[in-house]
């Protein structure tokens, strides 16, 4: 049972149905000053306590890197809030047990489980996504289905899709996961059939309009050829079905992706980058006013707003996640936090180019968004992310050697 409820939440991370718990005073958008509950929520409580009943009998198993990370921000949220409390931070620290679990159940499963109880869930999502997010696209809007945002952005006329997630980059980034992910446990012996969920969880990403999705594909990219070019009988299809998947729906809406291109080469560079240079600025503010414990776990924007006060009044949190995390935990934890970043990477690289593909495709949301921090499903998901790379550091379990036939990475699934 517990299996299947990590399933279920692993499915549900995208369908963001939410209540606003709480609503703090201010101007800032999105979660930046809300507690809510969500759908995903129920199959999270219900994991935990399944998880932590029989924590001790699985603790044997070792725990790797990712799931330490997820452990250190848990215990920094918690050691922070006697400094810096609100309701915002005991949720962070709340949904950071659920991180921490989630990290720790996926990096210690065998490579059937991984199958069943996280990568098919992951692609049957984002393949869901897909196909609602391309309808979006072509609808100019909200296609009437329960969870869908209130207001879409646009770009070049044409609608910037998000599914039922709370923003496109939610849904890019979990898509970016969700087919790292099925690359990453591909066999040669794979039915042909999986290349079309592949290719459908693939398109939120070419609808995203997003520099930093961008910026993911490359990194991932970058893994993906390798592999392909050591093994292209095995990896070639999914890749090319991945690609298909971004490349048709971004040639479809091409003006967006042009304009995005213009944006990006024209103006200021604080204009360029979408207001970034500002928020940066701000956060380094933040950091040389609170350098110790910083401003306390999901309180950026609710401190920015009342002391640090943007010219264009655009308040967000920084889109750096290394440097948000230095604003609200302090500067020994950021670089902390940065230097596991490295390390994972490192340890990416080494086990195998798909699981340097996995790691890279979500640097892009790490570098310039908070995606995997500041959204509460994105928080969760970033356990989802933890747990696959620790998975994948892993040595292999036990099979017939015609089952690993087509294996590109020397460890891991």
């Amino acid at each position: 049972m517990r299996h299947v409820a990590l399933g279920v939440l692993v499915f549900l991370l995208p369908f963001e149905f939410t209540r606003v718990v709480t609503d703090y005073p201010g101007e800032a958008g999105g979660f930046s000053r809300l507690v809510t509950v969500g759908l995903f929520d129920l199959a999270l409580v219900a994991f935990v306590a399944m998880a932590l009943v029989s924590l001790g009998s699985r603790w044997n198993r070792g725990i790797g890197w990712g799931t330490w990370l997820a452990i250190g921000l848990l215990i920094v949220a918690v050691a922070s809030l006697p400094f810096h409390g609100s309701s915002r931070g005991v949720a962070l620290a709340l949904r950071l047990v659920g991180t921490v679990l989630v990290a720790f159940e996926i990096g210690t499963l065998r490579r059937r489980e991984l199958l069943h109880v996280v990568i098919v869930p992951l692609l049957a999502a984002a393949a869901t996504q897909g196909v609602m997010a391309l309808g979006q696209a072509i609808g100019g809007g909200a296609l009437g289905i329960p969870g869908e945002p209130a207001d879409f952005g646009a770009v070049a006329g044409t609608v910037r899709p998000a599914g039922t997630t709370s923003h496109p980059y939610m849904l890019a980034t979990y898509c970016l996961i969700a087919v790292s992910g099925g690359m990453l446990i591909w066999r040669q012996s794979t039915a042909r059939w999986w290349l079309v969920p592949v290719a459908l969880a693939a398109m939120p990403i070419g609808l995203s309009f997003s520099r930093a999705a961008v910026v993911s594909v490359l990194f991932a990219g970058a893994g993906w050829v390798i592999a392909v070019v050591r093994n292209p009988r095995t990896y070639g299809p999914p890749l090319a079905a991945v690609l298909l998947g971004i490349a048709i729906p971004a040639l479809l809406f091409a003006p967006a992706w042009l304009e995005r291109l213009e944006d990006s080469t024209t103006g200021s560079l604080n204009d360029a980058s979408a207001n970034r240079v500002e928020l940066t600025n701000q956060a380094m503010d933040m950091i040389a006013d609170y350098p110790l414990v910083g401003v306390g776990p999901w309180r950026y924007t609710i401190v920015a707003e009342a002391d640090y006060p943007l010219a264009t009044g655009k308040d967000s949190p920084v889109h750096n996640l290394p440097l948000l995390v230095t604003a609200e935990f302090g500067v020994v934890v950021g670089l902390l936090f940065l230097a596991a970043l490295v390390v994972l990477g490192v340890r990416a690289a080494r086990t195998g180019p798909l699981t340097f593909a996995l790691f890279g495709a979500v640097m892009g949301f790490t570098l310039f968004d908070v995606v995997l921090y500041w959204y509460p499903a994105g928080l969760v998901l970033f356990g989802v992310w933890l747990g696959l790379l620790d998975r994948s550091a892993r040595p292999p379990d036990p099979v017939p050697a015609e089952a690993t036939r087509g294996a590109g990475e020397s460890t891991g699934p």
